[in-house]
């Protein structure tokens, strides 16, 4: 699992909430695709504590999420077989959006790899 957090700027000052978000490729290995994408939140003065830490599972109908402290209920936050690897978030505060940077591969295997960046 290669573990990322979401850069929201200095200290988190362009934070929306009081929680650090981090999200992984979904396997055991840091140089493994999976199949997904998956996320967790903690608030930001207990995140050196391992209980304080929420899972996401969906967002339901309503456009709510729904968080869970069980890591084996974990849910995708993005799906795309085979092709999860290592990426990157950033805020970009003039935008008002997430900034995702994936690093993606081609047919012919890992080796060749190129990087794209999408709004979320």
């Amino acid at each position: 699992m290669s573990i990322c957090r979401s850069h929201f700027g200095q200290n988190y000052a362009g934070a929306r909430d009081n929680f650090i978000y981090v999200y992984s490729q979904d396997n055991d290995s840091a140089y493994k695709q999976a199949d997904r994408m998956v996320l967790a939140r903690v608030a930001k003065d207990l995140i050196t504590d391992r209980g304080a830490y929420e899972f996401f599972v969906r967002v339901d109908e309503a456009g709510q999420p729904h968080w869970t402290k069980d890591i084996a209920g974990r849910g995708a936050a993005f799906v795309h077989p085979g092709r999860c690897y290592r990426s990157g978030i950033s805020y970009n505060a003039a935008l008002k959006r997430l900034l995702g940077r994936r690093l993606l591969f081609r047919a012919e295997g890992p080796t060749e790899r190129r990087a794209v960046t999408a709004v979320l």
